[in-house]
């Protein structure tokens, strides 16, 4: 009986910082000291832009650009990119969706990708650490690099 009044005391802290999670963010900033960034898919621009979105379901969704993308040449509604405008578009995109699973005590969130631009990466799980600052989420998915979010209201 211990053990299960334990747990059950314990219920509400566990829950407590994915509901912290719950909502829209904006990015804020992306600090990207990999050795190897300028050979990465993610090539994002000086200023890039993005939300990331936690429903209580348990799902998460983001997508992050380069606002200084190229604009394809074609101006009509019928998009006719040349390859070169393609591969501009998904060098300066990062976008994908799934479940998530936070770790409180560990201080990490697992994205379980199930939509992804890259189809190689369908059914990878992305785990970034976090921390919570007033109203910003901080996200590492690796020691050199750390992207800010701050809450929408």
């Amino acid at each position: 009986m211990t053990g299960l009044l334990t747990f059950l005391v314990a219920l509400p802290s566990l829950a407590a910082d994915r509901d912290k999670f719950i909502g829209t963010w904006k990015l804020v900033s992306i600090e990207d000291h990999r050795p190897d960034r300028a050979t990465s898919r993610m090539q994002l621009g000086p200023h890039p832009i993005g939300y990331i979105m936690y429903d209580r379901s348990g799902h998460m969704c983001v997508e992050i650009l380069d606002p200084d993308r190229p604009k394809w040449a074609s101006g009509e509604s019928n998009y006719h990119p040349t390859e070169a405008e393609l591969r501009s578009t998904e060098d300066g995109l990062v976008a994908y969706c799934g479940r998530f699973e936070v770790n409180q005590k560990e201080k990490f969130v697992v994205h379980h990708v199930e939509l992804e631009l890259v189809p190689n990466e369908i059914g990878a799980d992305r785990k970034r650490h976090y921390r919570f600052t007033g109203n910003r989420l901080e996200l590492s998915p690796s020691p050199d690099m750390k992207l800010t979010w701050e809450r929408v209201k």
